[in-house]
C-alpha cells in the first residue's frame, strides 16, 4: 500500500512539523531580547489652528499642529523583527470619554525599506531616518466630535509595536510623552505650544 502519494504524505507531513519547530524556536528565541528604543523624545511645538469643524452631519472640531520626535529603534531590529510601526496618539478626557485617543502620525520602520520605491511606499522608512525628527506635522488631524478640544489638556504620546517574521505582534505602548493645552477659543493663526 506505499504509493508515491502516501510517500509524498508522508514527507510533506515531516517538512511542516519540521518547519513549525523552526518557526516556534526562532519566535521564543527574541522574547528575551527584547530591548528598548534609545533616547526617545516627543515635544510638541506649534499649534496652526484649532476650527470647528462640519461636514455631511458630522460637527465638531479639528486641530493640527506639529511636534518633534527622535528616537533610535535600531536596538530594537534582531533576526525575528520584520518591521516596527511606530505611532503617535493625541490623548484627552472629555465629558462624554474619561480617555480618547487618536493617532496623528504613524510610520513603519524596515531594514530593508530602500527595497521599496515609489509613493505608495512612502510611509516606509530606514530606522535612522527617526533619530532626530524635527517639526513634524500631524499626518492626520486631530478631531473631536464632541466640539471639547477647546480648553483642553492634550497628551502626546509615542508608541509602537513589533512585527516579526514568526510569533505574534508584540505592543510597547507609551514610550515618550508630551502634554500641552488647547486654547480657549478657535483660532486660524500660528500658536507657539512650548
Amino acid at each position: 500500500m506505499n504509493t508515491v502519494w502516501v510517500r509524498a504524505n508522508a514527507v510533506f507531513v515531516y517538512a511542516l512539523v519540521v518547519l513549525g519547530a523552526i518557526a516556534f524556536g526562532c519566535a521564543m528565541s527574541t522574547y528575551w531580547l527584547d530591548r528598548e528604543p534609545v533616547g526617545v523624545n516627543i515635544k510638541v511645538n506649534d499649534l496652526y489652528h484649532l476650527l470647528p469643524f462640519k461636514r455631511s452631519g458630522f460637527q465638531g472640531e479639528r486641530a493640527n499642529f506639529t511636534f518633534s520626535m527622535s528616537a533610535d529603534f535600531r536596538p530594537v531590529f534582531n533576526w525575528n523583527t520584520r518591521q516596527i510601526f511606530v505611532y503617535v496618539t493625541a490623548e484627552y478626557a472629555t465629558k462624554y470619554n474619561t480617555i480618547n485617543q487618536v493617532v496623528v502620525w504613524d510610520r513603519v520602520f524596515r531594514t530593508d525599506a530602500d527595497k521599496f520605491v515609489g509613493r505608495e511606499w512612502e510611509h516606509v522608512w530606514l530606522p535612522e531616518k527617526a533619530l532626530n525628527l524635527d517639526n513634524i506635522g500631524c499626518k492626520y488631524l486631530l478631531i473631536d466630535p464632541s466640539d471639547d478640544l477647546r480648553s483642553n489638556d492634550v497628551k502626546l504620546v509615542l508608541s509602537y509595536d513589533i512585527m516579526p517574521i514568526s510569533g505574534s505582534i508584540r505592543m510597547f505602548p507609551r514610550q515618550g510623552s508630551d502634554e500641552f493645552a488647547m486654547p480657549k477659543k478657535h483660532t486660524r493663526h500660528r500658536i507657539r505650544l512650548q
